[in-house]
């Protein structure tokens, strides 16, 4: 997140596009989350939800709607590692937020057949 924006009253939409137009990413697909919206209405999360395939390059992120303005997000792409010999998948992808948080995302699959578990991890500087 490079900007949380303010004055959101529903979760803005979130549009992913590669740039790419020689060999495009397609079939990303994320999902805003706001603080409490009775506050200050903050854009606090970007989750993705498919991460698609592809994608030779990080994506351009659109947020639309809601009815606040100036949030802004950065795309990376995730690193993806196989353990061998067991068929597990983990990818982690994060930033670091001008506060100084650390958010990561993560996703973990067994086997080809196996929905993969996503969530995530903040953390906060101490002291």
């Amino acid at each position: 997140m490079t900007e949380a924006g303010s004055g959101y009253t529903t979760a803005p939409g979130v549009t992913v596009v590669d740039t790419n137009t020689d060999s495009p990413g397609e079939g990303a697909v994320a999902t805003a989350t706001l603080t409490d919206t009775s506050a200050l209405g903050l854009v606090t999360h970007i989750i993705v939800e498919e991460s698609g395939s592809g994608y030779e390059s990080a994506p351009t992120i659109s947020i639309t709607g809601g009815g606040g303005s100036g949030a802004s997000f950065t795309a990376a792409l995730a690193d993806t590692v196989t353990i061998a010999g067991t068929g597990i998948r983990l990818s982690l992808s994060g930033h670091q937020t001008a506060g100084g948080q650390i958010k990561l995302a993560y996703s973990v699959a067994s086997g080809d057949d196996c929905e993969a578990k996503r969530g995530s991890i903040t953390l906060n500087k101490s002291g």
